[in-house]
This record gives structure tokens, sequence and C-alpha cells, in this order.
């Protein structure tokens, strides 16, 4: 057998080497190409999937935000315009808008609640509360006593407390030492379908069992 010529083994190596090269790529080196570049396009999905959900969770964030403000100006709206008349908190914060006034309660009444609108008519008018609907007002007939400054910044207080408020009248006189003031305070509230549900509580609160005379 004739021997190889030095151009020729070398011919034969290179063409071994470029078989074993093929064999390897084939049989390693494209498997694993192939699972980098898989796992870069999962790794670039999960990118987008991670931006897309912090822009949610911003998204979410502002909306939240946003809820809690709502929140806050219904619960306020509440305040002004409750869905019941609610008549022991409206003593419990005339005692304490008197007490921060320094005027003192000698007497307090309910009139019968009433539509608002029924109120500019004749006061001979039978009005059924449950069958009315709408803005109510809740008359309170107060008999203060104190100097001229602190009715004053008493019925100051009423007009501008969390609930909406209306001072129809006051007649001021002169007492025994100090000036006694009638006050007559219209308060409003909703009298709708959420009326028989609205929640007040009675059991832990002071509402109701403070001595407004004291």
């Amino acid at each position: 057998m004739k021997s190889l010529s030095k151009r020729e083994k070398i011919l034969v190596i290179a063409m071994l080497s470029i078989a074993i090269f093929y064999a390897y790529y084939k049989l390693f080196l494209s498997p694993a190409i192939s699972e980098i570049m898989h796992s870069k396009s999962v790794v670039s999905d999960y990118n987008n999937q991670l931006q897309q959900l912090r822009l949610t969770s911003d998204s979410n964030k502002k909306l939240d935000t946003q809820l809690q403000e709502m929140g806050k100006k219904f619960e306020e709206s509440t305040k002004a315009l409750p869905q019941s008349a609610r008549e022991p908190e409206v003593a419990y914060n005339l005692k304490a808008m008197a007490d921060g006034s320094n005027v003192k309660v000698d007497n307090i009444s309910f009139g019968q609640p009433a539509s608002s609108a029924a109120t500019q008519q004749s006061n001979g008018q039978n009005n059924n509360t449950n069958s009315q609907t709408g803005v109510m007002n809740l008359p309170v007939t107060l008999l203060v006593t104190g100097d001229y400054n602190s009715i004053i910044n008493f019925t100051s207080s009423i007009e501008s407390g969390s609930r909406l408020a209306e001072i129809e009248t006051l007649n001021i006189s002169q007492g025994s030492s100090l000036l006694q003031a009638n006050i007559n305070v219209n308060f409003y509230y909703v009298n709708g379908t959420g009326s028989n549900s609205d929640k007040f509580d009675f059991n832990h609160g002071a509402y109701g069992k403070d001595n407004l005379f004291k």
C-alpha cells in the first residue's frame, strides 16, 4: 500500500477534524445553543410579564389610592348627610360643642322629622317620615346658658360641624346671671332605601349615655 504524502495526510486530518467537529456540533453544541436560545426567549417572556405586573401593580396602587380618597370623601359626605336622623349622635355632638364653647345645655328637645320641602309649608301638615324619601330635616330645640361670645361660638360650631345643620332661629335673653339662648336648629339627613340598614353603634360608643345637663 502506497504511503500517503504529507499533503494527503493534512487533508485527511482536516477532514477527520471537520467530521468530529460536525458530530460534536450535531450531538452537543446545537442542542445546547437551541436550549440557550429557548431559555433567552423564556427569560424575555418572563421579563415582559414582570414588567406588565409592575405596571399593573403601579396602576392598582393608584386605583387603591383613588379608592381610599373616594372612601374618605364618601365617609365625609355620610357624616354631613347621614342616612338616618341619628338623634343620640346629635345630642352627643351638641354636648361636646357646648363644652367646647363654655355654654351649658339646660334643655334639648327633638321635633318630628319631616321632608325638607314639607317644612316650607304649613306647620299643621302631617308628614309621614316612613313614606318620605329624599332630604329630611330633624328639628332640634335647645335652651343654653352662657355669656354672649360663648353662645355665638356655640352657634358657629353647630353650623360649621361635620353634620349638615342650619340654625333657623336664635333668641337671646337675660337670665339671672348669664344670658339664655333659645335655639332652633335643623339637622339634615337622607331618608331612602339605605336608611333602614344604617349602622349605628349604641352599645360600645358614648352616644346617648352622656348626661347633657352636667
